[in-house]
């Protein structure tokens, strides 16, 4: 996904936090320092840190949405479309 983000744009990123070589965490923070990324948006999906603390964490550094594993896929259906609409307001942690 790096190699890829470097030389393209994107609209959205799904992505897990258990990945090869860096955390879903790392991704994110270096998407969002990216000038040309810095609109993307992204859906973090996890089936191992479900806790609070790693849907804050994953908020801070940039993420969209955090969403658990496992999941119904008309949830990520849902967020995906509503997260490419034009009015998309990204949500804060409370």
């Amino acid at each position: 996904a790096v190699a890829h983000l470097k030389k393209n744009t994107a609209d959205m990123v799904i992505t897990d936090l258990n990945l090869p070589g860096k955390s879903g965490f790392e991704l994110v923070k270096w998407i969002k320092k990216r000038a040309n990324l810095k609109k993307t948006r992204i859906v973090v999906v996890t089936g191992v840190m479900r806790d609070e603390d790693s849907a804050l964490r994953a908020h801070r550094f940039g993420a969209d949405e955090f969403i658990t594993k496992p999941f119904d896929v008309k949830h990520l259906v849902k967020n995906v479309d509503s997260m490419l609409s034009p009015n998309y307001r990204k949500k804060t942690a409370d």
